[in-house]
Parts: structure tokens; sequence; C-alpha cells
């Protein structure tokens, strides 16, 4: 029986999307702007199977999502009923990114078992369908996800070996958002009254922060990454009813980081839609960083990922 492995890196937005493009499923209304993690994997596997099975972190699951995902591809390409195992060696569903980099990895195992030879555009394209962010796990290193240019939407900005950050990944809860990004996203469109103002302005951060990277300016992409991500998370708390992400181990962990930059210490936040809060760092200031979170109470242990390289694809 062939098998067909892929492991792929979540990836962390520096400038987020918080929102898609009215009657659209699959395109962001804002760009974006990540990096890969690298040392969170998720690995998933998949072969030829009598009936279409999930296994999720060991658990034989109906995920609603990923069955859906498959009829669309099945819409396009004629792909037999598949076993599917994946695991993921973080948190699942908690403001981690796994559904991106599950659904690249899904992508990447079925465009290998059954040699469809997608290339890397129609690849993110694919992984889209299941969760927009999926396209950005596609790449390691620097990577760039804008719905302005869709002919070429999803690039890699800079290799994993441009800028040597490093993240701390604060993890302040482990259980699965009651929210998810979907629901928490069409809500605030709905009823936010800031969102057009979200609109306008992350254009610009995302401009102003493929300058900082590339320049390799941490104080710079400090100053943007922040403002973006507290942004976003006031534009949740204006929807209605609001949302909040943040528990108050968050709040304990957001403080320590702000003691650090009281300190002098180079350091940076930024929280997705969940509770986990991402410390980002020279490598020279790793140590004192993750202690200090470490020691912070309500943090449950922490996370070291370094820009990843990107996804790895093999079959047996």
């Amino acid at each position: 029986m062939t098998t067909v492995t892929a492991c792929t890196n979540p990836n962390l937005a520096l400038i987020k999307y918080w929102g898609k493009k009215s009657g659209y499923c699959d395109i962001p209304a804002t760009p974006s702007l990540s990096i890969a993690l690298g040392g969170l994997t998720t690995t998933t596997t998949i072969h030829e199977a009598v009936e279409d099975t999930i296994e999720l972190d060991g658990r034989m699951v109906t995920d609603v999502k990923i069955e859906n995902w498959l009829q669309k591809v099945r819409a396009e390409y004629s792909i037999p009923p598949i076993a599917i195992r994946s695991e993921n060696d973080f948190p699942t569903a908690s403001g981690l990114a796994s559904s991106a980099s599950g659904f690249s990895a899904l992508t990447l195992c079925i465009d290998g078992l059954f040699s469809l030879r997608l290339d890397q555009q129609k690849l993110c394209w694919l992984a889209r369908q299941g969760s927009v962010s999926a396209a950005r796990s596609m790449y390691g290193g620097f990577v760039s996800l804008d719905p302005r240019t869709m002919e070429t939407d999803c690039v890699q900005l800079q290799n994993f070996d441009h800028w040597d950050l490093r993240v701390v990944v604060a993890v302040c809860d482990t259980h699965t958002k009651v929210t998810s990004s979907t629901e928490g996203m069409a809500r605030t469109v709905e009823t936010s009254p800031f969102y057009s103002s979200w609109l306008s302005k992350t254009d610009q951060d995302y401009e102003d922060c493929k300058l900082a990277v590339a320049q390799k300016n941490f104080a710079r992409l400090s100053e943007i990454a922040e403002l973006n991500c507290f942004r976003m998370h006031a534009l949740m708390l204006s929807s209605q009813p609001p949302l909040l992400y943040w528990n108050q181990n968050s709040l304990a962990a957001i403080g320590a980081i702000r003691d650090l930059q009281t300190d002098g210490v180079p350091v940076f936040l930024t929280s997705d839609a969940g509770p986990q809060i991402k410390a980002i760092c020279m490598p020279e200031s790793l140590a004192q960083v993750r202690t200090v979170l470490d020691g912070t109470v309500g943090v449950k242990r922490t996370i070291v990922a370094e820009i990843g390289r990107g996804p790895v694809v093999y079959s047996d």
C-alpha cells in the first residue's frame, strides 16, 4: 500500500487578515504577511481506502470542514476514498494555525499520492479552499498572501535564512476555542462599525511590513506588527456580540512582554484568534524572553520556533 506523508509548519501572521471578500469564502479582504514556524509541525499521511476516514491527533473523527474540502477537490480531480491520519506536535484549534498547516499538508499529500503535479499557485489555491491561511503554509520563510494580485496571490517574499528571528509561544490555554476564526470573521464583517477603517489601514501596514522585513529593521517591524495585532483584536471586540479570544493568562503574558520592552529587551508580541501569545525576538534575546514567560503565572508552557524552511513530502 502506497502512502504519502507531508510535514508542514503553521504560520504566524505579522500582518493579519480578518475578514473575507464579500461573496467569497477563500479570498481574504486584506493582504497578510507571515513567517513559517519552524519546529512546530503537522504530519499528515494518506493512502487509498474503501471509504474516507479521518484520524486527528490519534482519534477517529468526523470533520465537516475536511469533508467539504474533499468535495471541492473531487469536483476538479478524480480522487478515490482515502484514509487520512494527521498529528500536530502543538495545540490544535487554539490559535496556532493548525488548520493552515493541516490543509497545506493534506493538499500536498493528495498531489503526491495521485500524481496531480500541480504548480505552486494551484497548490496554494487548492489549500486555500480549506483554510485561507493554508496557502501561506505552502512556503517557508517570509510569505505574502495578497488578494490584490490574484494571479500570484501567495508568494515567498524572503527565504528562511533571510533573517534569523525566534518566536516564543506562550501557551495560555490548550482547549479548543469556542468561536472559530471563520465564524468570528463573519461576525466582525457583519457587525463591526470599524471594519472599513481596518481594511484601509491594513493595506498600509502590509506595505510598511514588507519594507521592514526586506531591510531587517527590527524596531520598525515591532512597531508595525504590534499595532496591527492590537487593531485586529480591537476590531474583534467591536463586533456584536464582542469577540474576546484572550483570557487572563494571555493578558499576563502580554504584561510580561511589555515589562521586557520597558527594560530595553528587543522583543515584540503578536496574537491570532486564540489565547496564545507569541513573542518575536532576536536570537540573543531568546533565553531571557523564554525565562520570563516560563515564569509568568498562567503561562502553561512555552514553545520555541525559528523561521521554518517549508514543507517536506515523501512516500513509502
